[in-house]
């Protein structure tokens, strides 16, 4: 059985007044397939990689951080399933009211995004916007089109929703060329999901660690994470390998990461008697 994708036309309005012509993108699944993100099957794939596995360290704080973004990963889970859909839609209007307002503000000419899915802070109108308003959109690509995994992070271009293939795990990605994980090179924004993060943009992805590889190498590539409200916390535990965003948007408002500097050890004094 297949997924059907359709595209529905629509309009959204500035603040100011303005129509401005969007296209929102929705991912219609029939016959009851499901369509797994693009963060669950990466968990799937690279369970060694990421905190999957970190339990087996000899290291107690790697141990303790790892059960700590398990419960914290479980406790968003189940708050997101809870929300109900229409607070869910009207959430994702005026998170999209921001995003236009930050796109328009700062000019990207190519970014790179991700494809939505369930009850994730939605990123398709964002996705479909773009390209209709002519910036090049890049999207992760998992697999070689025949089923096997790539063996390391990959792109293509978006080119609309007839050009998106099912691949492993019900995953939607690209049927375009594919371009190596350099292709960040030429993005100027980059935007990503998650589950939490704090003030100071440190995020906790799914676990799998698709976009932490990703962005290796590309650490100062603008990168804006989407989020409910409720999942701005006072603190996000983190690992060395979780690199930082530098803006979180949620339906309410537009948030600039402030890192905090890692603070420096007190030497000890060690006295005889």
């Amino acid at each position: 059985m297949s997924a059907s994708i359709g595209l529905a036309e629509g309009h959204a309005a500035h603040a100011d007044g303005r129509d401005i012509e969007t296209r929102t993108t929705q991912l219609h699944v029939l016959h009851g397939v499901t369509v797994v993100s693009v963060h669950q099957a990466a968990v799937a794939h690279t369970r060694h990689q990421g905190d999957e596995l970190v339990g087996v360290s000899a290291d107690p704080d790697a141990v303790a951080i790892a059960a700590a973004k398990t419960m914290l990963r479980d406790a968003v889970r189940l708050r997101r399933a809870a929300r109900a859909p229409d607070r869910r839609r009207v959430h994702d209007e005026e998170r999209f009211a921001r995003l236009v307002d930050l796109l328009a503000a700062t000019g990207p000419r190519r970014l790179a995004a991700y494809l939505s899915t369930d009850d994730e802070p939605d990123s398709l109108r964002l996705v479909a916007w773009s390209r209709a308003h002519g910036l090049e959109v890049l999207l992760p690509v998992l697999t070689d089109g025949t089923g096997g995994w790539l063996p390391s992070p990959a792109w293509a271009i978006y080119q609309g929703p007839e050009a998106l293939r099912e691949g492993r795990s019900r995953i939607l990605e690209p049927t375009g060329p594919v371009l190596p994980e350099d292709a960040l090179a030429a993005a100027d924004l980059m935007v990503v999901p998650g589950l939490a993060a704090d003030a100071g943009g440190h995020r906790m992805g799914r676990g799998g660690g698709w976009y932490d590889r990703a962005r290796e190498g590309w650490s100062e590539l603008e990168t804006w994470l989407l989020l409910n409200d409720d999942e701005v916390l006072e603190v996000v535990p983190t690992a060395p390998w979780d690199l930082p965003v530098d803006v979180i948007v949620t339906p309410s408002r537009t948030l600039r990461a402030t890192p905090t500097p890692t603070p420096t050890p007190t030497p000890t004094t060690t006295t005889t008697d």
